[in-house]
C-alpha cells in the first residue's frame, strides 16, 4: 500500500480509529495506564517526511473536523518548530486506524508531526537552519510550558 499527499491507495490504515496493530498497542497503553494517571495527556506522533517544510496536523473526528483543543496545540507546535499547520485532513477514501483520530474521539490532545525530511534527526534539512531534533525539542518544550 502506498500513500501520496494527493491520494490514498485503497488498503491503507485499519478498519477504524485505533485499529492498526501498532496503534492498538499505543492506545491500550494510553487508555489503561496514561489517561487514568494524568489529568491532561498530549500525544505527539512523529512521521517522516513532508519536505521541505514539515507540518503539524491536529487530532480529528471522523468527518475530518479537527478537535478544537488539539488544533490550538497543533498551531502552537507548528509555530514553535517553523512547520506548516494543517487545519484538517479530509481524504476520499479516508485514512482509517490513525492514532490522532482515536485520540480525538477519546478527548486526548493529539497531533501528527510530519518532519521536513527522511534524514536522521541530527541532520539539517534543506532550507532549514537547524537540525530536526532541535526543532522537535523546541516544539515539545513550548507545548509543555504553555499555560
Amino acid at each position: 500500500t502506498t500513500f501520496s499527499m494527493t491520494r490514498v491507495v485503497p488498503g491503507i490504515g485499519g478498519t477504524g480509529p485505533g485499529s492498526e496493530p501498532e496503534v492498538r498497542a499505543i492506545t491500550t497503553f494510553l487508555t489503561e495506564y496514561v489517561q487514568p494517571a494524568f489529568e491532561q495527556v498530549i500525544v505527539f506522533s512523529f512521521h517522516s517526511a513532508c519536505p521541505p517544510r514539515g507540518y503539524v496536523q491536529p487530532g480529528y473526528f471522523e468527518n475530518g473536523d479537527p478537535d478544537p483543543v488539539s488544533a490550538a496545540f497543533a498551531r502552537e507546535a507548528a509555530r514553535a518548530a517553523g512547520y506548516k499547520s494543517l487545519h484538517s485532513w479530509v481524504q476520499d477514501p479516508p485514512i482509517t486506524g490513525e492514532l490522532i483520530h482515536f485520540c480525538a474521539d477519546r478527548g486526548i490532545i493529539s497531533m501528527d508531526v510530519e518532519l521536513p525530511s527522511y534524514d536522521m534527526p541530527e541532520i539539517i534539512p534543506t532550507g532549514k537552519k537547524e537540525p530536526t531534533i532541535q526543532s522537535m525539542r523546541r516544539m515539545v518544550f513550548h507545548i509543555l510550558t504553555m499555560k
